[in-house]
C-alpha cells in the first residue's frame, strides 16, 4: 500500500511540474500493477472455488460409493435371508417327510403286528380243532 501510495504521490508531483510524459507512463504502470493485483485475486478465487466444487464431487462420489456399498449390503442381507427362508423350508419338508416314513413304519409295524396276531389265533383255533 505505501508503494502504490508512494507511486500516486509521484504522479500528482509529475502532473503538478507538467511532466506529462513522465506522468503518464507512472500513471500506466500503476494501472498495469493494480489490474495484475486484481487478476490475480480473481485467479485465487477461481481456485479456491474450483478446488470446493472439486471437494463437493469428491464428497459427491463418496456418497455414490456409500450408498453402493450400502445396496450391497442390503442385497447380501436379502439373500442371506431368501437362503435362510429356503434352508428352513427344506428343513420343514425333510421333517415332513421323515414323519411320513415313521408313520408308514408305525403303520407297517401295526399291520405285522396285527398278521401275527391273526397267524397266532388262527394256530391257536387250529390247535383247540385237533
Amino acid at each position: 500500500m505505501t508503494q502504490s501510495t508512494n507511486k500516486f504521490e509521484q504522479l500528482l508531483e509529475l502532473l503538478i511540474n507538467e511532466e506529462n510524459d513522465k506522468a503518464q507512463a507512472l500513471f500506466h504502470e500503476i494501472v498495469v500493477e493494480k489490474s495484475r493485483d486484481i487478476y490475480e485475486g480473481l485467479a485465487d478465487a477461481e481456485t479456491t472455488v474450483e478446488a470446493k466444487e472439486e471437494n463437493k464431487d469428491e464428497k459427491k462420489e463418496e456418497v455414490k460409493e456409500t450408498e453402493k456399498t450400502e445396496a450391497k449390503a442390503e442385497e447380501t442381507v436379502k439373500e442371506t435371508e431368501k437362503t435362510d427362508s429356503k434352508d428352513e423350508s427344506v428343513d420343514e419338508e425333510v421333517l415332513s417327510a421323515l414323519r411320513l416314513q415313521i408313520l408308514d413304519l408305525d403303520m407297517s409295524s401295526h399291520h405285522l403286528l396285527k398278521l401275527r396276531i391273526i397267524v397266532i389265533r388262527d394256530m391257536v383255533l387250529r390247535q383247540e380243532q385237533f
